[in-house]
């Protein structure tokens, strides 16, 4: 799930940042609304199964290093 949330972090920033939408909604709100419907489902990877995750929060610290 990390490189999920990288790779949708490093090519959404553009868009986030250019004000772009998605039906009129802002890029920024669509994708967390994705991974978080992602993220409620339980996944198998091959032979691994991996639990649901918890919701995702918001960590100022990282924000402001963003």
């Amino acid at each position: 799930m990390v490189t999920l949330v990288s790779l949708i972090g490093f090519y959404a920033a553009p868009a986030v940042l250019s004000g772009d939408t998605i039906d009129g909604v802002p890029f920024s709100d669509t994708w967390e609304t994705l991974l978080a419907e992602a993220r409620v489902q339980e996944r198998q990877c091959g032979d691994d199964t991996y639990a649901a995750g918890p919701p995702l929060t918001w960590n100022d610290h990282l924000g402001a290093a963003a």
